[in-house]
């Protein structure tokens, strides 16, 4: 303060250096200041001022029986090791994601399937989507399985992710991971959904269902692919098969005309998605597909290659090759009316949300939590602290998100042997 004063002084009585040179040293110190802010946790990540996660809804006796279960919901958070701030551990996750993608496929291997698509009333729509099975031992007919939508540009190598394969596998689960068109395989057809197509989840969730009718179908969404695995969820709560036993949301979701335009966003924000998240996306979902979509709409598809910010690359791909004209966009983004179209869900669903996460801060927006709180089947957990599913708990690393699904799968048998004795 004492700066900005002298500078406002040096200012008022004409003295000093020019305009410009005034402004360095305050530019300076917000740019400090931020870096700060982003680099080391704040004051109420102190051992102090750490508490449990907020719970939002979840008012069903069954919902509430499983969440009694799980251990991490009722005890105060560690807090993030070394006192890193979001924005460091999400950079130290970047990198730690980037490793374990390049071992992925010498860690773990796969079964791919491909599965047609299309949407209906678009001829011209059909495709197919990856589905990928993580190779494990044999296992009984009905062994769980979690089906997984990754992130905006993940695949089965990334997820954001991959820690959570060795403790789903050693809990006798069968793992699938769900690509959305154009990043499982090449496109056929100049359709696609940055988010994925809620449709094109429902018939592989069928497919599953049907090649195996006994098994507990979980499904699992991280960052945007809980945009996918919420508007499905909306989408198709009366149209599910009898296998889907829960959702899990881990950390992002939200309306898609805002996704990439957070209500609150910050410095950060900006940063992370309009200058990483917009590159990475031109990288791995458009460069790879170029020729498709150039050759059907080249306009669009320059416009989509020229976007400045990452909202604007979306509403020009929905636009130009969604296979929705926008008048129909409430058909895969149901949340656009907000959380309320959950109040109907039959089955368990917890959304994870992180107070710090600098890609959606402070979670969504105001008017979602008084229809949270009245949600039976649907529980949002907001943690203090995690960042963009970097959730770092040790030095080591190591993610409590991927404890938490852990326990949450553990609460759903519990819950469920209790109702079949």
């Amino acid at each position: 303060m004492a700066l900005v004063a002298a500078l406002q002084q040096r200012w008022l009585t004409g003295t000093g250096a020019s305009t410009f040179q005034l402004m360095i040293p305050i530019l300076g110190t917000v740019l400090l200041k931020l870096l700060y802010n982003g680099l080391f946790a704040s004051g109420r990540n102190s051992p102090a001022s750490l508490r449990a996660p907020s719970i939002y809804g979840g008012l069903a006796p069954q919902m509430r029986k499983i969440l009694d279960r799980m251990p991490m919901l009722s005890k105060p958070e560690n807090g993030p090791p070394f006192l890193m701030g979001p924005v460091l551990q999400l950079l130290i996750f970047t990198v730690q994601q980037q490793v374990q993608e390049m071992w992925a496929t010498q860690q773990y291997q796969f079964v791919d399937e491909h599965i047609e698509v299309h949407l209906d009333g678009h001829e011209s729509s059909q495709d197919c989507v990856v589905l990928s099975w993580l190779k494990c031992k044999a296992l009984p007919e009905d062994a769980p399985i979690v089906l997984i939508a990754p992130g905006l540009n993940c695949s089965k190598a990334s997820l954001p992710g991959t820690a959570a394969y060795k403790a789903l596998r050693s809990r006798g689960c069968r793992v699938a991971v769900f690509h959305k068109r154009g990043i499982g395989a090449p496109l056929k057809t100049p359709v696609f959904h940055l988010f994925g197509h809620p449709s094109d989840f429902q018939t592989v969730i069928e497919h599953i269902a049907t090649r195996w009718p006994k098994a507990a179908l979980h499904l699992v969404g991280y960052s945007s692919g809980n945009g996918l695995t919420g508007s499905h969820a909306a989408l198709y709560s009366d149209n599910l098969p009898p296998s889907v036993a829960s959702y899990a949301l881990l950390v992002g979701g939200a309306d898609y005309n805002f996704a990439f335009a957070p209500p609150r966003r910050n410095f950060w924000s900006d940063v992370l998605l309009d200058w990483g998240l917009l590159y990475f996306t031109k990288q791995r979902m458009l460069t790879p597909n170029a020729d498709v979509l150039r050759a059907a709409d080249p306009v669009g598809f320059q416009r989509a290659m020229t976007a400045k910010k990452m909202q604007e690359l979306y509403q020009v791909c929905h636009k130009h090759f969604s296979g929705f004209p926008p008048e129909q966009e409430a058909r895969i983004n149901p949340f656009s009316k907000g959380c309320a179209v959950l109040e109907n869900m039959r089955v368990p669903l917890l959304w994870v949300l992180t107070e710090d996460d600098p890609v959606m801060p402070g979670g969504p927006p105001d008017f979602w939590f008084e229809p949270l709180r009245r949600l039976e089947m649907t529980a949002l957990a907001m943690f203090q602290h995690g960042s963009h599913l970097s959730c770092f708990r040790s030095w080591r690393l190591d993610r409590w998100v991927d404890q938490l699904l852990i326990e949450w799968l553990d609460a759903l048998g519990m819950e469920m042997e209790s109702r079949t004795t």
